[in-house]
């Protein structure tokens, strides 16, 4: 977008009111990215206040680098970047809601209520460098006291904190439990704990996927 907007500067008759112009549109792309930057400060990473601050920013930040794509002249450009930002924005809105999920976990697990002791069978798997195969890190028989009715969320959470070795990456938005027919499909983070079925063993068995 820089480049793009740098070529056409040069060929502009009033160059001052260009720049002016340039200097504008990122001035507010500035002021959204520092206040995305910022809102990470609040309450478990994210709060709703700060959120549609970012929000109300960035379509501010949009439509200033519009008007200066149009007045350039290069509006094809823009309808590329547009689409772009638009899918972006769209992931960028799943991982937000799948995040402001999973920053409730530990007040969930900190319920002290309708506690039991469940043992799992963790297995933590990859996928290898280069061949894209999936590997196994690690499987473990963990017990966990946690409430009959946690969810999946819960104990991801949970996992993170006992895991130190893999925290960062069981953390990561794009780790997931994995359903037991496919491992490529992500349990949904809402699911119950108790629908997991027991084996003969005693134990809930779950592949958590690790993100990369």
């Amino acid at each position: 977008m820089c480049e793009a907007l740098a070529q056409v500067l040069e060929v502009q008759a009033d160059q001052v009111k260009a720049e002016q112009e340039i200097e504008h549109a990122f001035h507010a792309a500035q002021l959204a990215l520092l206040a995305a930057v910022n809102a990470a400060s609040g309450v478990h990473g994210i709060v709703s206040q700060k959120t549609a601050r970012v929000s109300e920013l960035f379509v501010a930040a949009q439509s200033a680098l519009h008007s200066c794509f149009v007045s350039f002249k290069i509006r094809e450009q823009w309808s590329q970047w547009e689409a772009m930002m638009t899918s972006a924005t769209k992931r960028d809105a799943e991982h937000l809601a799948l995040f402001e999920k999973r920053v409730h976990m530990a007040a969930e697990h900190e319920n002290p209520h309708s506690r039991e002791m469940v043992t799992i069978q963790i297995e933590l798997v990859q996928k290898e460098a280069g061949t894209g195969k999936w590997q196994k890190q690690v499987s473990e028989l963990v017990s966990y006291e946690i409430p009959s009715d946690a969810t999946l969320q819960t104990l991801l959470s949970m996992e993170a904190l006992r895991n130190t070795k893999f925290h960062g990456r069981i953390t990561d938005l794009n780790s997931y439990f994995a359903t037991e027919s496919d491992i490529t499909q992500m349990h949904s983070p809402l699911a119950k704990l108790s629908e997991i079925k027991p084996g003969t063993n005693g134990a809930r068995s779950l592949r958590l996927v690790l993100a990369d």
